[in-house]
């Protein structure tokens, strides 16, 4: 009975100096294990991770350029809005949008059909 309580106390202190030795190679390299677990914080975890900044300037550059959309957009009304301030132009915009016409005018629409 003592040689099996020696076998297995000796099995026991191999195990805990292996575990000894690997968690003293561990502590060795903390350092690089804090840095890897910071790293690893910040990129995935972190409410202000760099995932979710990188959504934030895709988003913020697709903004941006629908801004630059909208500026032309403005600037082609603008010049429509100056082109209509005067009547001869209007006339002619009236005319060709919203098919208008002068009293006792008859206008006659033709259509050319492409014959090939």
């Amino acid at each position: 009975m003592k040689k099996a309580f020696t076998g297995i106390s000796n099995k026991f202190k191999k195990v805990s100096i292996n575990i000894f030795y690997i968690s003293k190679r561990i502590l060795s390299f903390r350092y690089t294990l804090l840095l890897l677990l910071f790293f690893l914080w910040m990129t995935f975890l972190d409410t202000n991770s760099f995932l979710i900044h990188k959504e934030l300037n895709d988003d913020i550059n697709m903004l941006e350029s629908q801004k630059k959309e909208l500026e032309k957009k403005i600037f082609s009304d603008k010049q429509m809005i100056d082109n209509l301030n005067n009547l001869d132009s209007m006339e002619v915009y009236g005319r060709k949008n919203y098919n208008l016409k002068k009293e006792n005018e008859t206008i006659y629409h033709i259509e050319i059909l492409d014959t090939l």
